[in-house]
This record gives structure tokens, sequence and C-alpha cells, in this order.
């Protein structure tokens, strides 16, 4: 069910087509409208995050129709030997059907398969938190990670990008020992700590008792390749390599999880931003030892959302046109890593939806047809945009639901000394 903010209540049911689903998605569905009941405050507020949005997706819209031009500058690139973007972005059309074919003959433990146990992770010395305690320290983590693309025939385009091959995260831990620990993946771009610590309000998670990890996703930050310079872009450079991002996220996360639960940590879970949202929403149907699911604002059927976005949707058109790989096409490849085709590995009451009415990068009714396949899990419709979320209001509801899950229940008495 959706539940209730303010006075913005969800006004329709959104529910998932029939199986298999990416045959079967009605196209139309983003154009139907989204009613709910708010007053006038509420209305500006929805109206105006709609608008933020929308400009900041025609922006990034211009960026999007210069993909033709890409083509070119990737090709010229791979004459003089700058990269293999060319190899790439020309032979999308044809891996695809690889990806295709796993996600209709190959289970979900065949396609994300359990990592080695054995991986040594080095851990930076201590450090002081971001802010003024005496009753935890922060450390870096990283190890070298052993993944392998589920392509064979792109192992060698996937391990060009070096910085790509080691993990990264940061852990803020509490002096005494083990804690149950929230895990935090950002979203697309976004992938600077600093910025993630005040999204969602990391320090009162700290604060209520809990440890908390920083998780980075492939090409962001530490981990993007050196040209273009901007941290993510190689994460949806093609249907296919996002594939093998998203596949290579979950095997990095699992390390970490391993690491945790050596350390003693035996309770976690994890939330997560737009791209870091769908990683969530996957990981609830991969990681049986996650304690709930937590997606905000999760992209959850990113070939459906990116034709929201002016330039790219344009762009996925005219490819059609020229005969080039389709919607359709684009989407049962990607089915392959939506959390849309696999059933969570947890209850319905450890499922949490985060979302904004408001939102034109993720669409409600999208997130709606989630909501629906994780059978009715409750879905928090917020007023805000996908870049205007509230780190406030969103904590007061994400404590609620840990609260209502009792996570970390042992800490109650330590929570109270904290007042």
């Amino acid at each position: 069910m959706s539940s209730q903010y303010g006075r913005d209540i969800s006004g329709k049911a959104f529910k998932m087509p029939a199986e298999p689903w990416w045959d079967n998605f009605d196209e139309n569905v983003q154009k139907e409208s989204f009613p709910y009941e708010a007053n006038l405050v509420s209305s500006m507020l929805v109206y105006l995050a709609w608008a933020l949005d929308f400009f900041i997706l025609l922006l990034v819209g211009l960026l999007f129709l210069s993909i033709p031009l890409g083509y070119v500058v990737a090709w010229l690139g791979s004459r003089i030997g700058l990269g293999n973007l060319w190899e790439i972005l020309s032979n999308n059309t044809k891996n695809a059907v690889f990806y295709q074919k796993l996600i209709n003959e190959k289970s979900i433990q065949e396609i994300f398969v359990e990592p080695p146990k054995n991986i040594a992770i080095v851990e930076s010395e201590r450090k002081p938190l971001p802010f003024i305690s005496d009753v935890g320290f922060v450390t870096d983590l990283s190890f070298v990670s052993p993944f392998v693309t589920l392509n064979p025939a792109l192992r060698e385009t996937y391990t060009y990008y070096k910085n790509n091959g080691t993990a990264y995260a940061q852990y803020w831990q509490h002096n005494d020992g083990p804690r149950p620990t929230v895990c935090i993946v950002h979203g697309f771009l976004m992938s600077s700590y600093g910025i993630n610590s005040r999204l969602f309000d990391a320090k009162s998670l700290f604060e209520h008792g809990y440890n908390v990890l920083f998780y980075t996703q492939p090409f962001h930050n530490k981990k993007r390749p050196a040209y273009p310079p901007v941290s993510g872009a190689h994460f949806i450079m093609g249907s296919n390599i996002c594939n093998e991002a998203f596949a290579h996220s979950i095997f990095d996360f699992r390390i970490f999880i391993n690491h945790l639960e050596a350390m003693g940590v035996k309770e976690l879970g994890v939330t997560g931003i737009s791209l870091g949202g769908q990683l969530s929403a996957l990981l609830a149907s991969v990681e049986p030892r996650l304690q709930f699911s937590a997606p905000w604002l999760p992209t959850a059927n990113l070939a459906d959302n990116l034709t929201r976005w002016p330039g790219l949707g344009l762009y996925l058109r005219t490819q059609h046109k020229l005969g080039g790989e389709t919607l359709s096409q684009i989407r049962h490849t990607l089915a392959l890593t939506s959390p849309l085709s696999y059933q969570p590995l947890l209850d319905n009451e450890r499922l949490r939806i985060f979302a904004g009415i408001g939102d034109r990068f993720v669409s409600p009714q999208i997130v709606q047809l989630l909501a629906h396949h994780w059978g009715d899990c409750v879905v928090r419709w917020n007023r805000h945009g996908h870049l205007s979320p509230r780190a406030s209001t969103h904590s007061k509801e994400f404590f609620e639901f840990l609260e209502s899950i009792q996570f970390g229940h042992t800490l109650l008495p330590a929570r109270k000394a904290l007042g």
C-alpha cells in the first residue's frame, strides 16, 4: 500500500504486467496521471520540485543529444589509442543478446554468483569522525576485486579501466566493537561520502547507535576512468556495460558484507538513492543476510525511466527508426539487473520504498510497480522531486521504519541514554 505524507496520497495502483514483464510492459503507463490529495502549499511544493527536475533534465538532455557525436569521437579515439569506447558502443546491440538469453534461461543464483570469502581487505588507519564525537572513528576499506564479467566477450573491454578494479568503502564505527550496520549506496554521479552522509543524515544514524558503511559503486569516485572526467559516466555507457556494472557492484558489496560478518556484525541492512536505490532493491533478492532493504527514489526499470529524459528519449526513438536497438530490446537486456525481474528474499514488512511525487527522473508509476511486485509493500510518498529530497523528512521516516522492524533492538537502552 502507499502511505500518506501530510495530505499527499497516491490515488491509483499500477500493477505489474504479466511475465515476462519486459515483453508485456505498457509503455504508456508513465503517461497516466498520478493523482494525489494535497493542500495548496503541498501542491506548490510538488510542482516546484517537478520544475527543478525538469530544468536539470533539459540540461542533461543536451549531453545525450550529443551521443551521435560521441560515436564519432569514440571512433577517432580508437584510431589513435585513446580508449575502447568505440568497442563498447559499436558492439552494444550484438552483445545484448547474451544478457537477454541469461535472464531467459538462468536463475538469479546463477547470474549473481556468490563471491569468495578469503578476499584480503585493506583497512586504513583510524580517522576522526566528521563531527565532534569521542565514541567512534572512521576507516577506509578497499580490496582488489576478483570480479569477472558475466559476458566473456566483454572481459578485456571491462578490465581496460584499471581504476575500476579496486573496491572502496568507508566505515563509521563505534569504539566498543561490532554494531548493527546501515549500508548506504550513493546515486548516479553523486558518490561523495560527505554529500551522502548529509543526504542520509548519517550523523543521526551513528548517534542512534548504528555503524554506517558508505559503498562506492563501479566507475564512481576513485573508480572512475581518467576520461571522460565525470564520476559514473561509464556506468550507463550502453545497456551491456550497465548490466556488468550492476553485477560488479553486487559482487563487491557482498565481499564487504563478508568482511563485516567476519568482524562480528550480526545485523545489517541497505539503503540507497536513485541508482543506489536500484542496487538496494536488487540486493533484496540476492543477499540473504540483509535485515532490510529501503531504496530511495529507485530507478527500478532503467530502460523506461531513461525515456523520460529529454534528449536521451529522442535518441532512443531515433535508434528505433534507424533500425538499431529498440526500446523493447533495451528493456529486455536491462531486465537482467532490474529488481522487477526477481522475488525479494525479505518479508514484506522489511521492505520500504521512499519516493517523490514530483520526481521527473524516476517515474512514480514505476515505483508503484516495484511496490506491487514486492507484495504491495509500504511506499512513503513525499512532496519532493529527484533533486530536492529532504534529508530531515527522510531521516524521520527511515528511523520509524527501523524501529518498526526492531533493527538493532539491542541498542534501545543506549538510544535512551542519548536522549
